[in-house]
C-alpha cells in the first residue's frame, strides 16, 4: 500500500530542484561560515550570495534578510525584536507603552513555549557570563 503522509507541518520532502541546489554546499563547500580558513571564507561567500539574492527576490537590503535554523528560532528572534522594538517605546523621552507578548495567542507550538525560557540576561538579571 502506498504511503499516505499528512505531516507536511513538521516536515515535507525537499524538492527535487532545491536538493540539486544544495548539492554543492552539502558536499563541497561545507565549512564553518564563522571560520578564517579556506572552506570557512567559500562557505561565507556562499551564505552572503544566498544574501544578496533572497534580499533581491523580496526587495530588502542584505543586511535585513537574517538565516536561521528553524522555525523555533525564527520565532524566537521575532519575539525578542517585537519586545525589544516595543520596549525601546517606554524610554524616557518615548511617548507609548509596551504591551507584553501573549503566547497563547501566537499561532506555532515553539512560540507558545516561549514562556517557559528563562528571561534573557541583563544589568538586572544575570546570565552564564555576569
Amino acid at each position: 500500500m502506498p504511503l499516505i503522509y499528512l505531516d507536511n507541518n513538521a516536515t515535507t520532502p525537499m524538492l527535487r530542484q532545491v536538493a540539486e541546489a544544495m548539492r554543492p554546499y552539502l558536499t563541497e563547500v561545507y565549512g564553518n561560515p564563522a571560520s578564517a580558513h579556506q572552506a570557512g571564507r567559500r562557505a561565507r561567500q556562499a551564505l552572503e550570495d544566498a544574501r544578496e539574492k533572497t534580499a533581491a527576490i523580496l526587495g530588502a537590503h542584505a543586511d535585513e534578510v537574517i538565516f536561521t535554523s528553524g522555525g523555533t528560532e525564527a520565532n524566537n528572534l521575532a519575539i525578542f525584536g517585537l519586545v525589544g522594538g516595543l520596549q525601546a517605546l517606554t524610554q524616557p523621552g518615548s511617548p507609548g507603552r509596551a504591551p507584553t507578548p501573549a503566547p497563547g495567542r501566537l499561532p506555532h507550538d515553539a512560540a507558545h513555549r516561549r514562556g517557559d525560557l528563562p528571561p534573557r540576561p541583563g544589568p538586572d538579571r544575570p546570565g552564564p557570563s555576569n
